[in-house]
Parts: C-alpha cells; structure tokens; sequence
C-alpha cells in the first residue's frame, strides 16, 4: 500500500471525489444559509499547515524535522504522526494540490462540523492515515491529503445519515466506489476517504441516537 500520491488513475479519482463531496456540502450549506465567508478556524488550519509545507520549498530540513519516519517514530519522535502533515512530498505541484484541497474543505468543514470539531476531525485524519502508514507499511513521508480527505468525506457521512436526497446518496455511492478503487490500486488514500466516510455517518447516528432517546424521555 502506498501513500504516495498515485497516478493518473488516482489523481482522477481523487478529483471525482472531491467534486461530488464538495459539490454536496456546500450546496446543503447554501440551503441551510450557512456563512460563506470561511471562518477564522478554517483559515488558521490553512495557515498552519501552508507556512511550514511552503517554507520547506527553500528549506528541506523542515521537511526532514517533521515529515513520517518509521524509524525515528519508533525510536520516540512520536509527533512526526501528526507533524508530517505540515510537510509536502509531492514537490511544488503537490504541494499546491494539498493546500487547494485544503483551502476548498476546511471552510466547509468548520461550517458543518463546527470550529473546533472540524480541527479534532482533521487531527483524526491524520492519525487514521498515519497510524498504519508508518506501523504496517513502514512508508516514510508527509503531505496533509489524507488528513484533508478524510475531513471532507466524514462531511458527506453526516449529510447521508437520516437523508433521503438523491444528490446525498448518490454522492456517498460514488465516493464509497472511489474509496474501494483506490484501494484496489494500492493507494492508501482509500482507506482515509472510506474511513471519514464511515466515521462521519457513526457520529451523525449517535448524535441522532442521543436526540430521539431525549425526546422520547421528554415526552
């Protein structure tokens, strides 16, 4: 399995991924008048996750000092699971690739999940990507894409909970069957796009869970 970003192949799922997930939650956003300026949050994810991956550009030790290494992690450096995703592996092209993304979902993000769960989401991403990553792949390296999509998809598994829109579900088949080929391909990044899927739609279920019980104890 590899975290690397893949192919052709993948980068087109990749980008059919994010357009059906983004396409979903901003247009539920809109219906539910939800602020379209980004809030601060969104804003200081971006911020602290573009100024270390754009300064390791004239800078390599940056990169060197935080990206995911199994050797060092297991030697105690245990912050590079969260720490390499500040750090870019894909060069300038995809370098710019992650911040995009990262720019297009964090204010979404912030706007469905809320501020500082949409951080704790993130984080989660990060370490469900990670974790295995550097454990049972022993794959070195950084980039926030696993992190970023992981946040994104868990939006989707929120919105399909409960939902009987079209749109909702058929975007939640569409990602579920990207997640299962990459996968297939050995990309890595599947597992994060099938795991906010399934994590965000376990949350919304609790969360409706927990309403109905307190009606009913009301009533």
């Amino acid at each position: 399995m590899s975290t690397a970003q893949g192919g052709l192949a993948s980068v087109l799922i990749y980008v059919v991924v994010y357009v059906a997930t983004l396409r979903t939650v901003y247009g539920h956003l809109r219906s539910g008048r939800a602020a379209r300026r980004p809030h601060p949050v969104a804003v200081v994810l971006w911020l602290v996750v573009a100024v270390p991956s754009l300064l390791q550009l004239v800078r390599p030790q940056i990169y060197a000092a935080l990206a995911r290494d199994p050797v060092l992690t297991g030697h105690g450096e245990w912050w590079r699971l969260l720490t390499s995703v500040l750090v870019q592996d894909g060069g300038l092209v995809g370098t710019a690739y992650n911040l995009v993304t990262l720019a297009l979902t964090a204010p979404a993000a912030t706007a469905l999940w809320r501020p500082l769960r949409a951080v704790a989401v993130f984080v989660a991403g990060a370490l469900v990507f990670n974790l295995p990553a550097t454990f049972a792949w022993h794959d070195g390296g950084g980039g926030n894409s696993g992190a970023t999509f992981f946040l994104a998809t868990s939006m989707l598994g929120v919105l399909v909970v409960g939902s009987h829109a079209r749109q909702i579900r058929t975007a939640a088949l569409i990602v579920a069957g990207c997640g299962i080929a990459l996968l297939v391909l050995g990309d890595a990044h599947g597992e994060a796009v099938l795991a906010g899927l399934l994590v965000g739609a376990a949350v919304a279920a609790a969360s409706r869970a927990r309403r109905v019980a307190g009606e009913r104890a009301v009533r």
